[in-house]
């Protein structure tokens, strides 16, 4: 309790108040309160008080409260007590280790998240999680309580909690392929069926505009069109210039535009009108390239369908946005991907592109120097507009998931990342002993590699230094190093940090793992950690790291400076760490690793940090130099990459496997694949776009160079390649050392002067990367030499070459690792194949790939010396073949591969002289051809071969001379040819081939070998497309291998953790529950003890506040399930629907009871599941299903179950106190409930909504439950389990034929009989459309007195309400025969069946219509009527009134009555004072206006009611009524001649709503069926039979003639007085004669007699008033003088009352209530244990615990005490029919109580004279109270308050008789009036008018020697009075037998012979004292 106080808003804890807390808890001041709690350093204090801390000071509720600055105060003042100064450290650890604070403390975490959803809040539970320094403190504090050596159960705990506090959308291990970090990202839409790669996808963004202006794409089908475009360009015949072509372009692009729509575009198909985005218009002008031919024209037609109809789609979708890493691949957008890609579309679409004016380029193009010299400056133009927008998207995309994920969540995500550091820190210190117990059971590796998916960087780095501790620390253990192995932790732990960015913490710690370092490597700082790496050979361990240092690549790339590191770091390790790693690097995805991280990069466009971070504002010359900086930056990088991929280009092309061979020839085609792919989404002009050909072309380069380096040919020979690669000098080092112009002599080409000046000016970009480079390079050399390292490149790894393999999941003879090079085979045959292997790859990546004409940078130099080099080194090759036999290994290899060689010689010469080529290169090939001393042989070995290049049967060496021939004469148009040396190479080579026979061809003859060379190229280029295709697909396929078996692992894993998750949270759910459970107890316990002491005859009752205003109907059903009774309850209405008088109820609000502030916040609202376990924790569930529960102000959605002593409803809402059935606001509709076995009395099935999926459950306490259930089918299943229990207080049902018999015979009054039937036909309470109905049965409510003997009293009840009057039965016969006109002709389809009536006799609106006066129906009605009253002259407001609407005036209104007509006056009085508005009359609308009759007395008019519906009259009639409703006349013929028929929606099985597709339709179905109302269940196919005659009435009561008195003993209809059947005096007297509640068997008594200070318990009598306070049991004794003995004391005797004794008892079912001298009343539960007789009869809300007649003991609870009373009381009186229970004290005070509650219910009377007895009647629920003053005073009142009348001790016929006792008879109400007997001083006996207190007859019994009676009993059939006096007699009044009396007493009563109700047994037999 104090913890819950500090902890209330109301509770302003400061630090003097915690100051005092600290130090009450220590054996010292440990704070100082007057220096604002200030720690006392030093100190020694010990823990004095450890439940304190536990309790108050570890309570996360007070936390919540604290501020940060008090939060760190006392976690301060906690950590000084286990300060490394305190001396008692360890013991003050020691005892908070043993009060649980570890496992509290991480409760505490873990319940804050959870309840706050995981990962997500910072406060769950409605409390907040530390953060900032308190976070460490707390951290710290853990670290203190678990110790060193840490505890096992703790640590277990702390890694539970871990896992717990990770978020469940995160608990997995990623297992989808596509995310993995080798997985193609790019190509990731690839594979069989897959678009191709080549696919270009473009589209033009109009300039300054957001929205798309116009779209236009271009795509390649493949790489044939490039090579086919570049082809036709030469397809000019005879003028060699490329005007004409032009020309030609311009009107074929005509003919185009007009012809194209299929692609939908709104351009001619290709590029848009508008220029890119971010692009200058002249940056677009491309020549046409696929015209010349009708082969081209057919091509472009092709490729321009197939873009339509596959790349137009994915262009949308790739619009819409970034992807997740920037990835290129098909239907992933990426940032920029539409402008860029536009960019692109224009230089590598093989369509036209136009300028802003929409003309073509002609022949007048600029010099080449002025092109690049103006594309420079476009691109630094194009890099400045879009620098701020690339600073913020570098800025922002940093980190941004993890930014995003965090938000309000960092105090839980700090939290977690504490708590892992603790384990970390603990897992590092932990014995070598202890590692086996802690990694195996405690720390889960699968749990680690779920949390490394956490949305949280700084939880990962947490993780991840976790991982790498667990990893190093399990290498220790064989058997954990073989679990890391065997789950591939390394691998799935990369793919997990692979799904967010990666950090410099995460490099430092995976290359601390990969190169063996005990700490984190910084990764732009590891020489110091690889020089210690190339000294020692590598471990397991360090092998198995690889995957974690490739998965960080592509996430590194949002950061420029981080990806450069981290790729320079993978190529220093490629470089210097020899053949092994290289292979191990690339079986682990280097190569998909690098694809993946250089599409990211270039796609993030990441620029150093220093660029990144600059502000938005920088000036211009800050953006110039960070251009500068990104653009250096950039091909940094970029080399990195190109040397890293060169040594995995080496090593696949020269490993002996031949998998890894054709590994090599896949890993070309890929980066041609990627090559295309960049183009499409970047742009030609753009240095992404550049990138794959910049590496593709470096591998190449070094492989070739290694095989001629191999060959022993000597440097000065090998000019392309005399670069040593090893020195790490990149191809842009490279390209830039092989001088274009050393070949070309200078006084010869002048004219190429401004080509010369563009390279060079490229070169001079080149040279400032390559100083950049070089000084990254030095400065590494630098540090490896204060390493200790002095060539890093000699420092080779020594360890052995059989690597295993981490990505096939096992190592094997199949690795890469290990591999030999040429120079160690020395066979030159095996040089020579690999050599015929690479040269026809070299030349299809030069002459098939897309051109680079586009390209503005020094790509265009590099790929141009590459082609010259190549074509020298094949010149020179095929030379030497040519040159006489050499012994050298360089001629033996050229020798054997010659075939090779003059193949791929003519195919380059033919592309470097075609007019595809660059006027440069085109002269390049000539001078060099030309200078060769073999020119003519050559140029005849190469036609010669030609063929094999075109798969045609028509070319042959002729058309190979002609083909060139015709190619290199198109040169002589040139206009560069103007020097001489040039030309004269040209016209030197012409005349060769014409020597040669090219000249005899005709132009017919050359043509077609044009066109031959074309087609051949054509579909090489087509195959060449393919080929990479296949390629793709192979690697994809080989990637899919093994990821499947990845994912089926990460899935186990998954499994696993989740599992294990899920069993953590069930158990924390668990640890809540008892939690919750304890506190709800706790709430309870106070609630009700607060609720005790307030109500309004409570000590702290305040009466403005405490007791809600208004009363509403309880549900609670009495006999007949009538429902009699009001309890409290606040409406909740506005002012305006009260009077004025009483708008005060519409402000009442409550104030707080005593300390109820400290619950009212409090989180005691949970789930259905923490409810369940808080109901039964022990029970086993045997059925769960969903359902709905029903009741008349809601419904609420829940489960159903059924356990193995209980069945449960809890609500989805559920309420704290489940230990009962809980109500919502309005008091009906139950939020969840507990039911045991015991107290289920009846289950019935039902329908809902026309539906039969639901059931009714009807309990011993009077409550009923509808629950509605999903489908029949669980609701047929709930059935038969409950079927199948054993319910103790289960009665069996009457069948509707045994009821039948019943009534027909008289057995069952007209009420119980039309209960029944609405209770077997379905008809609820807890439905409003399913209320329970009843007939109108009077007519006339004009007379004063009511005469039920005539028949004109009466309605027609064979007839429909809506038809008693003649000219009513013609309309409704009208109506029906126009509906069944309108739906013969419209048909079903759009008509309805015919009917009767629009309206039902019973619905929603009937109910509310009649109850309105009455809550919870008043708020409903107001729901109803949309938040009104209806109309007053609308409004219920007289009984004469609904009467002549339903049966005259109105065809609409045909309402039948309720059952509250016939049980209940209180819903005909506005007890509420409601303003129900004034009438047109005038009249203001209040209580209902009664028939004269009624003399204006609801109670009298609902008497009289009853009394009419029992009637003769109407029972010789109500077969007929029955028939209508529930009989043969509700369908069919029948029907419809009674003119009974009504909406069809209202009858079940009239529509399947399941069968209804339209959603309206089906909705407006439900709506009717909802509203309209529902027909009962048929319960009878044939005629029903009348009764038989019932006697002759002749009785007169106040209001009405005819009533019937009844057979009970001293009837008015009775002919003679009754007689003294016998009496027989006793040894004691005899206080109290009751029935017994159980009297089963041949031997027990029916009545027994009580001694004084005892009740009825169980067929027995408890003894509750003895000296000694000793409560005593005994069973009933079987003749009226046999004596029970002393009686069993029950278990333990009740706790010392100091004094107070019992001075009145009462037992209803299992509970005793006992009033004390002090005025306490206390309620005792008991139970039987052992069987015996049956339990009692009516039972409480406790049910039937067990059978009676072994022992009784107390069930162990406490007893419940109710206070209301302020003097002894003296009475108690139970009323089981209606669970009331009645007491009076010695004030005169009598209150009622709620046995079912065990609550107070009403005062019926303030104060008074003395009680002394108490009785209540069975039927009416009345209470007759019994004072004693100066005279004798009975007064009644009924259950609700109303005064009845009042008797007092001098009147009647018993003169000044005092009354002594009293008591009913329990006839059927209605069908008998019954009587209230009181017995006299006089021992005469006096009975009155139960109804009002009116006399009916004076027995005087006769005996000789009269005395004051003590008390009276009526039998159950009410024809004997059993009397006790004074005397010590006990004597019985019979009634003699009347023949026309004895035909039936309902219920089996009021009927029987002679005998009695008892069969052979006489009086005397049915009687027992207890003596």
């Amino acid at each position: 309790m104090l913890a819950r106080a500090l902890a209330h808003p109301r509770c302003q804890l400061g630090r003097r108040g915690l100051a005092l807390l600290l130090n009450a808890a220590a054996s010292e001041t440990v704070a100082l309160p007057d220096c604002g709690g200030a720690i006392v350093s030093g100190h020694s204090a010990v823990l004095r008080c450890p439940p304190l801390v536990r309790d108050v000071l570890l309570c996360w509720d007070l936390w919540d409260r604290l501020s940060d600055e008090l939060l760190d105060l006392l976690l301060d003042g906690l950590l000084s007590f286990l300060a490394p100064a305190n001396p008692h450290r360890l013991l003050n650890a020691n005892r908070l280790q043993r009060l649980g604070t570890v496992r509290s403390l991480l409760f505490a975490c873990a319940d804050r998240v959870l309840s706050g959803g995981l990962g997500g809040g910072s406060g769950g539970s409605g409390g907040r999680l530390p953060s900032g320094r308190a976070v460490d403190r707390l951290a710290a504090l853990l670290s203190a309580c678990i110790g060193r050596p840490a505890s096992f159960p703790d640590l277990a705990c702390l890694c539970n909690c871990v896992l717990l506090l990770h978020p469940p959308a995160s608990t997995y291990v990623c297992f989808d392929a596509n995310k993995f970090y080798f997985s193609l990202r790019p190509f990731s839409g690839g594979g069989a069926g897959a678009p191709s790669d080549d696919v270009i996808v473009g589209a033009s963004l109009s300039a300054g505009s957001a929205s798309r202006s116009s779209r236009s794409a271009s795509a390649e089908s493949s790489a044939a069109a490039a090579a086919t475009a570049a082809l036709a360009t030469a397809g000019s015949h005879g003028n060699g210039n490329n005007s004409s072509n032009n020309n030609n372009n311009n009107n074929d692009n005509g003919a185009d535009s007009s012809g194209d729509s299929e692609g939908g575009d709104d351009s001619d198909g290709g590029v848009a009108d508008s220029p890119s985005f971010g692009e200058r218009p002249e940056q677009q002008q491309q020549p046409d390239v696929l015209e010349g031919t009708a082969t081209s024209r057919q091509e472009r037609e092709l490729f321009r369908k197939f873009y339509a109809e596959n790349t137009a789609p994915e262009e949308a979708e790739d619009g819409d946005g970034d992807g997740e890493n920037g990835e290129d691949g098909e239907g992933e957008g990426e940032g920029d991907g539409e402008g860029e890609m536009a960019a692109g579309m224009a230089a590598a679409s093989p369509d036209v592109a136009e300028d802003a004016t929409g003309s073509q380029l002609t022949a007048e193009q600029p010099p080449a120097a002025a092109i690049i010299e103006e594309s420079q400056q476009q691109q630094q133009l194009q890099q400045k507009q879009k620098k701020k927008e690339k600073q913020k998207s570098s800025k922002s995309s940093t980190l941004v998931s993890d930014r995003a994920a965090q938000g309000d969540s960092a105090a839980p995500h700090r939290l977690l990342g504490a708590l892992i550091g603790l384990v970390t820190e603990i897992v590092r210190g932990l014995a070598d002993t202890q590692l086996e117990q802690v990694l195996s059971h405690g720390l889960s590796l699968e749990s680690i590699l779920a949390l490394a998916l956490h949305p949280s960087a700084e939880v990962r780095v947490r993780v991840a230094q976790l991982f790498a501790v667990y990893a190093t620390r399990a290498a220790q253990a064989r058997s954990l190093s073989s679990r890391l192995a065997d789950l591939k932790a390394f691998v799935l732990t990369g793919n997990q940090l692979r799904q967010f960015p990666a950090s410099q913490q995460l490099w430092s710690v995976a290359a601390g793992l990969v190169l063996g370092s005990s700490a984190p490597v910084p990764v732009d700082q590891p020489c110091e950690a690889l020089a210690a790496f190339w000294k020692r050979p590598a471990t397991s361990l360090q092998r198995r790291s690889v995957p974690l240092l490739l998965s960080l690549l592509e996430q590194s790339a949002h950061s420029g400076r981080m990806f450069y590191y981290g790729v320079s770091l993978i190529r220093q390790l490629l470089h210097n760490s020899g053949p092994e790693w290289t292979g191990l690097m690339i079986e682990s995805g280097l190569v998909e690793a690098i694809v993946n991280g250089l599409c990211a990069f270039y796609s993030g466009a990441a620029v150093p940090a220093a660029a990144s971070t600059s502000s938005a504002d920088e000036s211009a010359d800050a953006d110039d130099a960070d251009d500068v900086e990104s653009a250096n930056f950039s091909l940094r990088v970029l080399g990195e990459v190109e040397l890293a991929m060169a040594s995995v280009a080496a090593h696949l092309f020269y490993s002996p496997d031949p998998m890894h061979s054709r590994l090599f020839d896949d890993l070309l085609r890929l980066f041609a694949s990627l090559d295309a792919r960049m183009i499409g989404r970047h742009g030609c002009a753009s240095e992404a776009g550049e990138a794959p050909r910049h590496v593709l072309l470096h591998m190449l380069l070094a492989v070739l160079h290694r095989l001629f380096a191999s060959s022993g040919r000597p440097a000065a020979e090998l000019m392309p390649f005399e670069q040593q690669l090893a020195g790490k000098r990149s191809s842009l080092q490279l390209a830039e050392s092989l001088n274009p112009l050393q070949f070309v002599e200078s006084q010869k080409l002048r004219d190429l002067a401004a080509i010369a000046e563009a390279v060079t000016a490229s070169s001079e970009l080149t040279l400032s990367m390559t100083a950049s480079t070089s000084s990254v390079t030095q400065q590494q050399q630098q540090q490896f030499t204060a390493s200790g390292v002095t060539n890093p490149v000699d420092m080779q790894s020594s360890t052995s070459a059989a690597s295993a393999s981490l990505l096939s999941f096992g190592g094997g003879s199949g690795g890469v690792g290990g591999g030999g090079s040429v120079s160690e085979t020395g066979r030159t045959a095996e040089l020579s194949a690999r050599l015929r292997r690479l040269l026809p790859a070299v030349i299809d990546t030069l002459i098939l790939l897309p051109p680079l004409e586009g390209r503005l940078t020094h790509s265009v130099r590099l790929a141009a010396v590459f082609e010259r080099s190549v074509f020298e080194l094949l010149l020179r090759g095929l030379s030497e073949c040519l040159a006489k036999r050499r012994p050298v290994q360089w001629h033996q290899l050229m020798l054997q591969s010659r075939d090779v060689l003059k193949v791929q010689l003519y195919r380059l010469l033919v592309h470097l002289v075609s007019p595809a080529s660059a006027p440069e290169q085109r002269l390049f090939a000539v001078h060099t051809l030309a200078a060769e001393n073999r020119a003519r042989d050559l140029l005849r070995l190469c036609c010669l071969a030609s063929g094999q290049a075109v798969a045609s049967a028509d070319w042959g060496p002729a058309a190979g001379l002609s083909n060139l021939y015709g190619l290199l004469s198109d040169m002589l148009g040139l206009p560069d040819l103007q020097y001489s040396s040039v030309r004269d190479d040209l016209v030197n080579l012409l005349n060769v081939l014409r020597e040669a026979g090219a000249e005899s061809a005709d132009p017919a003859a050359r043509a077609d070998a044009r066109r031959a060379w074309q087609l051949g190229q054509a579909e090489a280029a087509q195959a060449f497309a393919s080929a990479r295709q296949s390629s793709l697909e192979a690697w994809m396929a080989r990637l899919r291998a093994e990821a499947g078996k990845l994912s089926h692992l990460a899935m186990d894993v998954t499994r696993l953790v989740v599992a294990a998750q899920n069993a953590q949270r069930k158990r924390l759910l668990d640890d809540m529950k008892v939690r919750l459970a304890s506190n709800v107890d706790v709430k309870r316990r106070w609630l009700n003890l607060a609720t005790q002491l307030t109500h309004e005859q409570a000590v702290w009752h305040r009466p403005s506040s405490d007791v809600p205003p208004s009363w509403q109907i309880d549900p609670t059903e009495g006999p007949s399930r009538v429902r009699v009774r009001l309890k409290r309850c606040h409406t909740g209405l506005a002012a305006k629907f009260f009077k004025q008088s009483a708008k005060w109820k519409a402000t009442w609000d409550p104030a707080a009871g005593p300390l109820a502030f400290l619950f009212r916040e409090d989180r005691l609202t949970e789930d259905a599941s923490a409810t369940l376990f808080q109901l039964h924790r022990n029970d086993k569930i045997r059925l769960n299903r969903r359902c709905l529960s029903v009741a008349a102000s809601a419904e609420t959605p829940g489960e159903f179950l059924i356990g193995e002593r209980c069945m449960y409803f809890v609500g989805d809402d559920t309420v704290w106190d489940a230990s009962q059935a809980q109500a919502d606001s309005s008091g009906d509709a139950p939020q969840s409930a507990s039911w045991s076995f015991d107290e289920v009395k009846e289950v019935h099935l039902r329908r809902y909504e026309l539906r039969d999926n639901a059931l009714e459950i009807f309990l011993a306490s009077g409550a009923a439950y509808l629950l509605a259930f999903q489908s029949p089918r669980d609701r047929d299943e709930v059935a038969r389990v409950v079927d199948g229990l054993e319910l103790d207080s289960r009665v069996r049902q009457l069948t509707v034929d045994e009821a039948q018999r019943q009534w027909v015979t008289g057995q069952m009054s007209n009420f119980e009989y039309l209960a029944f039937l609405n209770t077997a036909s379905g008809r609820s309470y807890n439905d409003l459309m399913q209320y329970p109905v009843f007939p109108w049965v009077l007519a006339d409510y004009d007379s004063a007195e009511l005469d039920l003997t005539q028949p004109a009293t009466f309605r027609d009840l064979a007839r429909p309400i809506g038809t008693q009057d003649d000219s009513a039965v013609a309309r409704h016969r009208d109506k029906y025969e126009v509906l069944d006109r309108q739906y013969r002709e419209l048909g079903p389809d759009h008509a309805t069946p015919p009917y009767h009536y629009s309206s039902h006799y019973s619905n929603s609106g009937t109910v509310l219509h009649y109850l309105v006066r009455l809550p919870p129906y008043t708020q409903l009605f107001t729901v109803y009527q949309d938040r009104h009253f209806d109309l007053p002259d609308r409004t219920f407001h007289s009984i004469r009134t609904s009467w002549r609407l339903s049966s005259k005036l109105s065809d609409s209104d045909v309402k039948e009555l309720i059952p509250e007509f016939f049980c209940l006056p209180e819903f005909l009085i506005n007890s509420e004072e409601l303003d129900f508005g004034v009438k047109q009359s005038g009249v203001r609308v209040d209580n209902v206006e009664l028939p004269p009759w009624a003399a204006d007395d609801p109670r009298r008019f609902v008497l009289i009611h009853r009394a009419a519906l029992e009637s003769p009259l109407v029972t010789e009639k109500l077969h007929k009524w029955i028939d209508l409703i529930f009989g043969y006349k509700q369908t069919g013929k029948a029907a419809l001649s009674s003119v009974n028929l009504f909406h069809p929606y209202t009858y079940f099985g009239a529509i399947d709503l399941d069968q209804i597709d339209d959603p309206v339709r089906r909705r407006a179905i439900e709506t009717m069926i909802k509203t309209y109302g529902q027909t009962p269940k048929q319960l009878f196919r044939s005629p029903h039979q009348p009764p038989v005659a019932a006697a002759p009435r002749s009785g007169r009561v106040p209001g009405a003639f005819g009533v019937r008195f009844g057979n009970y003993c001293g009837s008015p209809d009775c002919q003679a007085p009754p007689q003294v059947a016998w009496c027989e005096q006793l040894a004691a007297p005899v206080a109290q004669l009751v029935l017994n509640p159980s009297p089963v068997g041949p031997s027990a008594p029916e009545v027994l007699g009580l001694c004084p200070g005892t009740c009825a318990l169980a067929g027995g009598q408890l003894l509750v008033g003895a000296a000694d306070n000793v409560f005593r049991w005994r069973p009933a004794p079987t003749s009226a003088s046999a004596s029970a003995g002393a009686g069993q004391a029950l278990g333990a005797p009740p706790p010392d009352w100091l004094g107070d004794r019992v001075t009145a008892a009462a037992a209803c079912g299992w509970r005793v209530f006992c009033g004390l001298r002090s005025g306490l009343l206390r309620v005792f539960s008991v139970a039987a244990s052992s069987t015996g007789s049956a339990a009692p009869a009516s039972s409480s809300a406790s049910g039937a615990r067990g059978r009676a007649g072994g022992r009784i003991d107390w069930l162990g609870e406490a007893p419940v005490p109710l206070l209301g009373h302020r003097s002894a009381v003296t009475a108690a009186h139970a009323c089981p029919e209606f669970a009331l229970l009645a007491t009076g004290d010695a004030a005169g005070r009598v209150l009622l109580w709620d046995t079912n509650q065990v609550a107070y219910v009403r005062c019926l009377r303030p104060s008074g004279p003395p009680v002394v007895a108490l009785t209540a009647s069975p039927t009416l629920a009345d209470v007759a109270v019994l004072g004693q003053g100066q005279g004798s005073q009975l007064t009644v009142y009924t259950a609700n308050g109303a005064l009845v009348g009042s008797v007092s001790s001098g009147g009647g016929g018993g003169g000044g008789d005092r009354i002594t006792c009293s008591v009913y008879s329990s006839l059927p109400e209605g069908r008998f009036i019954n009587c209230l007997a009181v017995g006299l001083s006089s021992g005469c006996v006096r009975l009155l008018n139960s109804w009002d207190l009116g006399d009916l007859a004076f027995i005087r019994p006769g005996l000789a020697s009269p005395a004051p009676l003590l008390a009276l009993a009526f039998s159950r059939d009410c024809r004997r009075l059993y009397v006790s006096d004074r005397d010590n007699r006990v004597f019985v009044l019979e009634a003699p037998v009347d023949p026309y009396l004895s035909g039936g007493g309902g219920s089996g009563v009021g009927g029987g012979g002679g005998g009695g109700g008892m069969g052979q047994k006489t009086s005397k037999q049915q009687f027992a004292a207890f003596l």
